[in-house]
């Protein structure tokens, strides 16, 4: 070991810088692997409390139909002309919820009796609450409704509000049940129909299934 410092002093010097070089290599290595790894936990908290928000803003969709039955609001103390009829009928709506608590409601009614009918073309805001598998829901509906007179006298065709609310119920991920209630009111029927008393003012209860799309 002696004999080969001796005899060649240039390797001795050459290997101690490169080992010198080494170690420097390996300090910068560290020290940018160091501040790789804190600028990494640093930006992990933020990536993350972004990501959440965004899951939960994801688009809720349920499509559905509905069997109904309807007091069509016509007054006590209209004449024999217009009577008092029950209507029953069917159908559809969805739901579209960007958020966890206010969402929006399309949603078409057609009822019928023995001699008149009544159909309905509704959107609005909701407001739901979700409790375990059941959703109560309040809704401010507006849009068109349309009335055919007995005896084919004729259609009128008005604009209309509903104030209503019911219960959503989650069978499962893909299938909601629903009981459901309007309270009606179509604005300016006395005005456009001559000698009626009132308001036209329907009340419909409705049961439906809806396919919950994830």
């Amino acid at each position: 070991m002696t004999f080969n410092l001796r005899r060649h002093p240039h390797r001795v010097k050459s290997t101690i810088e490169a080992v010198s070089l080494t170690d420097r290599g390996r300090s910068t290595l560290i020290s940018r692997l160091s501040a790789t790894t804190l600028l990494l936990g640093l930006v992990a908290p933020f990536a993350t409390g972004q990501a959440t928000p965004t899951a939960e803003r994801r688009l809720n969709v349920q499509v559905g139909g509905t069997f109904s039955l309807a007091d069509p609001g016509v007054p006590k103390t209209a004449s024999v002309l217009y009577g008092r009829w029950s209507l029953s009928g069917g159908g559809i709506y969805t739901t579209l919820d960007p958020h966890h608590r206010f969402g929006l409601e399309l949603g078409a009614h057609q009822l019928f009796g023995d001699s008149v009918s009544e159909r309905t073309y509704l959107a609005g805001p909701r407001y739901f609450k979700p409790y375990g598998h059941y959703v109560p829901y309040g809704k401010v509906l507006v849009g068109r409704g349309k009335f055919k007179f007995p005896n084919n006298i004729g259609t009128l065709s008005l604009t209309a509000v509903s104030f209503g609310g019911g219960i959503d119920y989650r069978v499962n991920a893909a299938v909601n049940v629903r009981g459901d209630y309007e309270y009606q009111q179509w604005l300016g029927f006395a005005n456009n129909v001559h000698n009626f008393p009132g308001s036209l003012t329907p009340q419909v209860f409705s049961v439906g299934i809806a396919y919950h799309i994830r």
